[in-house]
């Protein structure tokens, strides 16, 4: 079987969405979208790496309230 190395890019801020926190931090069903989107890729036998692009600023916070809050392991931010 293949490796793949999954390239997820949640650089956006959200800004027509009127909201003061990014669309890929806003909760759906209690879990940020973003984990939601992570989770997905990380359950693919296929997938090895999953490289996440974030905006300058956000690595930390989605290495603590996501990374390591949901348990995903194949994160490199």
């Amino acid at each position: 079987m293949e490796n793949v190395v999954a390239i997820i890019v949640a650089g956006g801020f959200g800004k027509r969405m009127t909201t003061s926190i990014a669309k890929q931090y806003l909760l759906l069903n209690g879990i940020p979208i973003l984990s939601h989107t992570i989770m997905r890729f990380e359950e693919a036998s296929s997938v090895s790496d999953i490289i996440l692009v974030v905006p300058p600023g956000d690595s930390e916070y989605v290495q603590h309230s996501i990374v390591e809050k949901f348990d995903l392991s194949l994160i490199h931010i």
